[in-house]
């Protein structure tokens, strides 16, 4: 009992280690629809269990499902579906995917290669609680990424020339929003590119996957603006707009919510030229529904 409070209070103070922004509207999706998008999460989550234990599902986040999703809609192979239980409620009966499905164990290992970089970052950059709560997570993150990386080793070493060109642009203090997004989204191009072999959807999906982290990026600067601005992180919006402590910060979440309507205006061309093999539904839902749903909730956070 002990050991999840532990995980639990660790959880609300890394805090957006777990959610994620590439998001479904749920009120828009037909219910055949959510059942399969859930079932996508749901053999995620076991998937972090068999291969690195409970721990591991800290990592968590509608990211990597949107990720294995669209790795899966990419394949040529058709996922099997059957029912499972709940790993957290054995009562409870939900749609999951075969055990030996090779796009959500490729999107387990990849999540666990992301948390441990953001681990490393959040232990040289954050505040008091935050660190320590890092610093605590950072030896098991290691053994998970010690596994991930012997499997994915290319990638992962993709990964980590990014996360330092990252870093470099953070110390150097990047105003530029466009060039300090670059890593992230480029990483991320890296990652959707994985395992295609065909040249034109290869293009295509790295285009969609340089855009999908572009707005990642900008969306998690502005969801952690405010709090940035109180504890003096970095920040490209507070350092490109030269805010301060305290200053109101409506008018500077309007503007990047326009960055964001044209960064998913540019997912959304890029997505109708690919060719999907399944889960259509689900994907017009992200892009037409989720996506803008997402922003408006991160813009308006906080307003009166």
């Amino acid at each position: 009992m002990l050991t999840y409070f532990c995980l639990y209070l660790i959880t609300l103070i890394l805090g957006d280690v777990v959610f994620g922004y590439v998001k479904i509207c749920k009120p828009e999706l037909k219910i055949k629809d959510y059942e399969i998008y859930k079932g996508v999460y749901c053999s995620l989550c076991k998937e972090m269990g068999r291969s690195f234990g409970f721990v591991s599902r800290l990592a968590l986040s509608y990211d990597f499902a949107f990720l294995a999703l669209m790795k899966m809609a990419l394949d040529d192979k058709c996922p099997k579906v059957k029912k499972g239980h709940c790993s957290f409620n054995p009562f409870h009966k939900c749609n999951c995917f075969e055990k030996d499905n090779k796009w959500i164990r490729f999107s387990a290992y990849i999540a666990m290669i992301m948390m441990y970089y953001k681990i490393k970052d959040d232990i040289e950059d954050s505040g008091f609680f935050k660190k320590i709560a890092s610093l605590l997570m950072l030896p098991i993150a290691t053994l998970f990424h010690k596994k991930a990386k012997k499997k994915y080793a290319e990638l992962d070493c993709a990964i980590e020339e990014l996360m330092k060109q990252q870093k470099e642009l953070e110390n150097k203090k990047c105003e530029k929003i466009d060039v300090a997004a670059n890593p992230t989204a480029t990483a991320l191009s890296e990652i959707f590119a994985y395992g295609e072999t065909d040249e034109q959807q290869k293009r295509i999906i790295q285009h969609l996957g340089y855009c999908v982290g572009r707005y990642v990026y900008i969306i998690d600067a502005i969801d952690d603006l405010d709090e940035d601005l109180k504890t003096g992180e970095y920040n490209t919006f507070a350092i490109s707009y030269r805010l301060l402590k305290g200053d109101d910060t409506k008018n500077i979440k309007l503007e990047a919510g326009e960055i964001i309507d044209r960064t998913i205006s540019e997912i959304i061309n890029t997505y109708e030229l690919l060719t999907v093999n399944r889960f259509g539904n689900v994907f017009d839902n992200i892009f037409y529904e989720g996506l803008y749903k997402e922003k408006e909730r991160v813009v308006n956070k906080g307003a009166i």
